[in-house]
């Protein structure tokens, strides 16, 4: 039996030990994780082929893992962004159907709101545009120290500087080292984005199969019933539309 120790804290307040497990799912899109728990103990009895070393082990309930998510905002020109959503789709021979119903994103600008200051007051801007961009071919680009480099590269030598501003100057070099591409906007922010605080909100959406009278059931109170949400976030940007930053340490 092959056993992978992890360190366990406890939650006071939950009155419960946990412990954070890594798990790398590769090329899989939401597979299916069950784990068996046990109280493993080093120092313990041992008498030839018997130990106690480990308790009895405890199956846990299946869990779908949600697959990771790269999203970068690129300044174009002020007021506007290049926004890209970088990850793992369905890939597998079987999953042809599934692939055509995954990767559905929506990048929308969105304004507080009367200009107010609640975090959940906010609705859809209704100007500006948000336009698909097909994929370019990629070009050779020059490096942080000025000589010519094939685009991996480069990208490696920005990433061992630490230069993200360099790394991140080029979309053609973000997707040297991102997962693959699932799609790419540019965003043109409203005229109006000096006085007013925006955000853009980057939701990727599943389609999934439904039956007409459950279709009909719900949208009564959703007018898209026939997807899921799979990843969501929000981006604020300031009145003047720049892109706020902030490092945590």
């Amino acid at each position: 039996m092959s056993v992978v120790p992890h360190a366990v804290d406890y939650d006071a307040e939950r009155d419960l030990w946990f412990s954070d497990i890594v798990v790398d799912t590769g090329e899989a899109y939401f597979p299916f994780l069950r784990c068996a728990l046990a109280r493993y103990q080093p120092v313990s009895f041992s008498n030839n082929n018997v130990s106690a070393h480990l308790s009895n082990v405890v199956q846990a309930d299946f869990v779908q893992i949600a697959p990771d998510r790269l999203v970068t905002l690129r300044p174009e020109n002020p007021g506007v962004y290049e926004v890209s959503v970088f990850g793992v789709l369905p890939s597998g021979p079987g999953d042809l159907q599934l692939r055509a119903r995954a990767g559905e994103v929506n990048v929308e600008i969105q304004r507080r709101a009367g200009g107010g200051t609640d975090m959940i007051d906010w609705v859809s801007a209704t100007d500006g545009s948000v336009d698909r961009i097909d994929d370019d071919e990629p070009v050779p680009v020059v490096g942080s120290g000025g000589r010519n480099f094939g685009l991996r590269a480069a990208a490696q030598e920005f990433l061992e500087r630490r230069d993200f501003v360099g790394l991140f100057s080029s979309f053609e070099l973000v997707a040297e080292i991102a997962p693959p591409l699932i799609a790419r906007y540019r965003v043109t922010l409203p005229a109006t984005a000096a006085n007013t605080p925006l955000r853009l909100l980057v939701s990727e959406y599943e389609r999934y199969s439904i039956d007409a009278a459950t279709l009909a059931a719900r949208r009564a109170t959703d007018p898209d019933p026939a997807r899921r949400l799979v990843f969501a976030e929000a981006f604020e940007l300031s009145s003047g539309g720049d892109l706020q930053i902030q490092l945590e340490t």
